[in-house]
């Protein structure tokens, strides 16, 4: 039962143009080894990955996407082992295409 406190993921906030995608990423914790993950979901602000590591909230995290520079985000929140992460920095609306027509 979900407490009138607590906010689920999928009934958190949106920005942005969003896609759903199956790409295989590095998440690197900054403090530990990189771990192969699944992008399931992207926008210009942010992402859903899942990876085996147990990141806490708040944590800073490098994502590598294939074809692109390591990208610093954010774990914004956590259901198990799926993280939501927000970009530090927005992706350029043509730099959000190149990856989504890729993982499609």
């Amino acid at each position: 039962m979900q407490n009138n406190n607590e906010v689920w993921p999928s009934e958190r906030r949106r920005s942005g143009e969003r896609a759903v995608i199956d790409c295989t990423v590095k998440i690197k914790p900054r403090d530990r080894s990189y771990f192969e993950s699944v992008m399931s979901d992207l926008s210009t602000t942010g992402f859903q990955v899942s990876c085996p590591a147990d990141l806490g909230v708040g944590a800073s995290i490098l994502v590598a996407i294939p074809g692109l520079e390591m990208l610093p985000a954010r774990v914004q929140w956590k259901s198990g082992f799926t993280y939501g992460c927000k970009f530090e920095r927005e992706l350029y609306p043509a730099v959000f295409d190149h990856i989504v027509q890729k993982a499609r």
